[in-house]
């Protein structure tokens, strides 16, 4: 108790001059302002502003905001302008809302100069992108396109990732064009072209760049095959896969004779991204023979031949992609997705041989790692549980120097446990299984391990029993299944395009490998460089920022004055860049408090997870509470509560999906286009808003937090309903598609839950389920203990039974 009442004392000494600025009039003002209320605020402010001479200023302030709000553009400008006058804690924002008056107005060298003023201050990050932008606008009012170029240049590498980057980049293009800088407005266009084919102003684009216009002429611009390759891709990913396939068409039409194989390479591409396999396997197959030897082509047509039940062919064709370049990181890929997919199949002999192979001869140490576990994995599969055990125990003592998750302790610790449980040696089984249970970060093979001791005790009670019954010659215990081989046809092997990238903000403690992913682009190059994991709390003592210095305690001030007005869009701004000032473990918990009362869940989240997460393991869920709940907060609470009765769904589900999405991030956009705090597809956003009735739903809407709360908690409700409720099958269809869980049921639904998640052939979806499965178990611990077991069929077979046979796609009548 000691922290929280430090923690309390410090808050109150660091605001003391905010403590009478909450009064009543504020609490009706603020609850106006996010409701839009701009009269209403204007009615209370001038009612009490005759009688409250201490908070004249935040009243001020919050009348000249909401007059501004009004459009009310002069009286507006009288309000600020009269605040400017006055040395105030709000003089930037000040400045800001004037210059944009002016700007409005037309006055442009007055906006100018109010911009300008900003800049001269030390705004906050948001602040400084948004003067430099208007600067920008007025530089290319007036012609004056270097200093336009100049500006916009520093906007691009600071808005890369958020909605406003492709504006800037069509901005930057346009003042290079001005300025003749070709090349330079080429790159740009370039980006537009491939990265944002669905942004406003390119929306009327085609496939042919050089045609396309700028500054009402073409852009004279080259563009490559692969260019429009990418270009397809994207637009897949924005939910425009019909203007998707009629660029394609077009394509191919003018180019017939021409670029034949690359158009169809692209079709073929296109049609398995929708899912339509057998369509895009034969589209490629016919130009299998005469392209043998085009490694590029052969691990293109390689997977679409595996999901489209070729398997034989699939297997031979990433041999023989090896066999081209031997020597080469790709080459070496290959190999690997050879040896991983016979092992998906069950071809162990084969798998086995290819993956010692690729272990002589790779440099990659990831994918060596993980070939590592393979080998030991396919002996337990096999049923050889005495060498599987082994091998486990050989691998946990293998030097790990860059902690590579494949081969972490928890993961081999658990498997030695369960190697041991086979055998029937449950005694020994169950030190394995005590110890990773005692482990207080909440980790996935903690909670599996739990659940396993369970289990055991359960049946040494009936063994016990048997023993001293009459039946004491029969043999009370049956060693569990061995796996049987599936069917070849069956099965779906990952593609390389359809790993998503992993959020980088996976929660510390939680055991949640991160294994090399032979299907990442990124893991084809050698990854030895790897930067060691830093003592974040380690380092706190030596890199304290005191944050008694005037400007900070001069932003937090700010922030609380924001925050009390109602403008918690630009308190969480200076918050920022207090937190990027100071590693002073006091302020930082200041922060995470201030963090969550302006609706900043993920900069809490994220604080608690990097510099206490020591000390949440350290105190475990009980003591160390406070810091538990900043890690995994009731993050947008009102939509939560309101969406999860509307759809059934459990609170704590919506909770842990959104962390595992997006760490609570309303604004995240993925590298695939996923959108918002649910990160939903524009694809799947559409579809789900058609089935709720939404008719003005448009995918931008998901970077708000109640329309992607609303959209991903439906979603997950028809998931449930699917899927019975299986927690982990839901989280897995989520992640990868409800069409490729049932496959995977249907080749391996005879496991036990924690055995089919391991053998989840996408490495991203099986982290992913892990993640979730120990999300949502925190989250129930923290806030509804009745449900803290989410899935009390973790060491059982699922509670779900695949009765017809899996799609090969996605269709959103059965979902």
């Amino acid at each position: 108790m000691k922290i929280l009442t430090n923690f309390f004392i410090f808050i109150a000494l660091l605001i003391p001059h905010f403590v009478n600025s909450q009064s009543d009039v504020f609490a009706k003002t603020r609850v106006a302002v996010q409701n839009n209320k701009w009269e209403e605020v204007i009615k209370e402010i001038d009612n009490e502003i005759k009688t409250n001479s201490t908070d004249k200023e935040l009243l001020l302030f919050q009348k000249a905001y909401a007059v501004f709000q009004l459009k009310n553009f002069s009286t507006a400008e009288e309000l600020f302008t009269l605040l400017s006058k006055t040395k105030n804690s709000f003089n930037e924002y000040t400045l800001y809302f004037l210059g944009l008056i002016q700007f409005q107005q037309n006055q442009l060298d007055k906006s100018k100069l109010s911009f300008e003023l900003i800049l001269k201050e030390k705004p906050n990050q948001k602040l400084k992108n948004e003067a430099t932008f208007y600067l920008s606008q007025i530089a290319l009012t007036h012609k004056n396109y270097q200093e336009a170029f100049n500006l916009l240049t520093k906007l691009d590498k600071a808005t890369r990732g958020t909605e406003q980057h492709a504006e800037i980049l069509y901005q930057l293009a346009s003042a290079a064009d001005h300025l003749n800088k070709k090349s330079f407005k080429c790159e740009k266009l370039l980006k537009i072209y491939i990265q944002y084919p669905q942004f406003e102003k390119v929306s009327h684009w085609d496939y042919n760049l050089n045609l396309n216009s700028i500054n009402e002429k073409k852009s004279d611009c080259a563009w490559e095959v692969d260019d429009f390759k990418k270009r397809v891709r994207n637009l897949l990913w924005a939910g425009q896969e019909k203007k998707a396939f009629f660029e394609i068409n077009k394509f191919k039409a003018d180019f017939k004779g021409q670029y034949d194989f690359e158009a169809d390479k692209i079709l073929a591409s296109f049609h398995a991204q929708e899912g339509n396999l057998d369509e895009a396997y034969g589209i490629l197959k016919k130009y299998l023979k005469q392209n043998e030897n085009d490694f590029e082509f052969l691990t293109q047509f390689a997977p679409i031949a595996a999901r489209s039940g070729d398997l034989a062919t699939s297997i031979a064709v990433y041999y023989k992609a090896y066999k081209l370049k031997k020597a080469s990181d790709k080459g070496l890929q290959a190999l690997f997705q050879s040896a991983f997919m016979s092992y998906q199949m069950q071809d162990y002999d084969w798998s086995t041989r290819k993956f010692k192979e690729f272990q002589k001869l790779t440099r990659n140490e990831k994918l060596k790692k993980e070939s590592q576990w393979y080998l030991a994995w396919m002996k337990y599969l096999r049923g050889d549980y005495v060498s599987s055990f082994n091998e486990f125990k050989r691998l946990s003592g293998v030097k790990n120097k860059k902690k590579y998750k494949s081969l972490s302790q928890e993961r081999l610790n658990y498997w030695m446990g369960m190697s041991l449980y086979r055998q029937n040696k449950l005694e020994k089984a169950k030190t394995y299984f005590a110890k990773l249970s005692l482990d207080k970060s909440k980790g996935y093979y903690s909670i599996a391990a739990y659940k396993r001791l369970e289990k055991i005790n359960q049946e040494i009670k009936i063994q016990d029993a048997k023993e001293s019954s009459i039946q004491l010659g029969m043999n009370s215990y049956k060693i569990p299944h061995k796996l049987s081989r599936f069917q070849m046809e069956d099965f779906l092997t990952p593609n390389n395009e359809e790993v998503l990238v992993d959020d980088d903000s996976m929660a510390e403690n939680q055991d949640i490998e991160e294994e090399a992913d032979p299907f990442e682009p990124g893991n084809v190059a050698e990854s030895t460089t790897e930067k060691p994991e830093i003592d974040k709390e380690k380092s706190l003592e030596s890199e304290d920022i005191p944050f008694k210095t005037p400007e900070l305690i001069s932003r937090f001030e700010r922030a609380r004055g924001l925050m009390i007005i109602g403008l918690d869009q630009w308190a969480k701004w200076d918050l920022y860049e207090i937190e990027r000032r100071t590693k002073n473990k006091d302020y930082l918990k200041a922060l995470m408090n201030e963090y969550l009362l302006v609706g900043q869940f993920h900069r809490s989240s994220q604080i608690s997870q990097v510099y206490f997460s020591k000390t949440k393991a350290q105190l475990g869920i009980i003591q160390g509470k406070q810091f538990w709940e900043y890690s995994f907060p009731k993050a947008y609470p009102q939509f939560v509560d309101k969406y999860s009765k509307e759809f059934e769904v459990n609170k704590e589900l919506v909770w842990s999906i959104m962390r595992a999405e997006s760490q609570y991030r309303k604004e995240a956009i993925s590298p695939v286009g996923a959108l918002g705090l649910m990160q939903v597809m524009p694809y799947t956003g559409n579809k789900i808003a058609e089935i709720i009735g939404e008719k003005q739903f448009t995918p931008n809407q998901l970077l708000e937090a109640e329309p992607a709360i609303k959209i991903g908690t439906k979603y997950l409700q028809r998931l449930n309903k699917k899927f019975n409720q299986a927690l982990p099958l839901v989280a897995a269809s989520y992640n990868a598609g409800p069409h490729r869980v049932k496959n995977w049921l249907q080749l391996f639904g005879h496991l036990e839950t924690d055995e089919f998640i391991e053998h989840i052939p996408f490495l991203e979806t099986r982290n992913y389920v892990k993640k979730v499965i120990a999300n949502s178990y925190i989250y129930a611990l923290l806030y509804n203990s009745a449900k803290a077991d989410q899935v009390p069929f973790l060491s059982d077979k699922m509670p779900f039974t695949l009765k017809e046979r899996a799609p090969t796609k996605e269709t959103w009548e059965e979902i």
